[in-house]
């Protein structure tokens, strides 16, 4: 389109529109007395708020605050699971416990493809991991930091152990060791629903070798 004909064509649109526009209130329009368009009864401004949407906007900003305290509460009970699970299990060895803080559909990605999924599973990788670790004596499990959002807590702990017995090919060798470990575990309903963690093993033998 050529550009004169484009500029023609502006010119009556704009002409078109504020003839079949009606003047807002407070806005200068011609013919007025005053230069302004009166304002008839029960006419308002087109960007003036009405009390309803007033009233539904302090309605909002009161709930938003209650809202934002459910999501911290959800997030501490979880971070309490996590830390009431690890108490029972990994610490008293009370793997009848298992039910209490996990689903019954919980995956453990932890364990090996195929063994990962479900309470029976669950319990046969707490078997195995424990008959590892009973070359460690006195052993004793910190918790360091937590951080949780929404239905997830990430928990950093450290384990701490005498060894005692052989471990990974390993003898005794009577040294104090400590095995840093970072989980993550998703929740439902106050319960464990799914499981990553990373266990820095390597760091654990070099600390049985040096």
């Amino acid at each position: 389109m050529p550009p004169f004909i484009g500029h023609f064509l502006g010119r009556v649109l704009r002409t078109t529109l504020a003839q079949a526009s009606p003047p807002t209130c407070g806005v200068p329009a011609e013919g007025s007395p005053n230069g302004t368009t009166p304002v008839h009864q029960g006419q308002r401004r087109m960007d003036a708020p009405s009390e309803h949407d007033l009233t539904q906007a302090v309605a909002r900003r009161r709930a938003e605050p209650h809202r934002g305290e459910g999501k911290v509460q959800a997030v501490d009970t979880g971070k309490q699971t996590i830390k009431a699970f690890i108490d029972a299990v990994w610490v008293r060895g009370d793997l009848d416990a298992l039910d209490r803080f996990w689903t019954d559909s919980c995956v453990n990605h932890a364990a090996p493809a195929g063994q990962d999924v479900g309470l029976a599973a669950l319990r046969s990788y707490h078997e195995s991991f424990a008959a590892s670790f009973a070359a460690f004596s006195d052993s004793s499990i910190q918790v360091f930091q937590q951080v949780g959002k929404d239905d997830r807590v990430v928990t950093h702990l450290v384990t701490s152990g005498r060894h005692v017995g052989e471990f990974a090919g390993t003898p005794p060798t009577g040294k104090q060791v400590a095995l840093t470990t970072i989980r993550i575990d998703r929740l439902e309903d106050g319960k464990i629903a799914e499981h990553w963690s990373v266990a820095d093993i390597s760091g654990l033998l070099q600390q049985l070798h040096s």
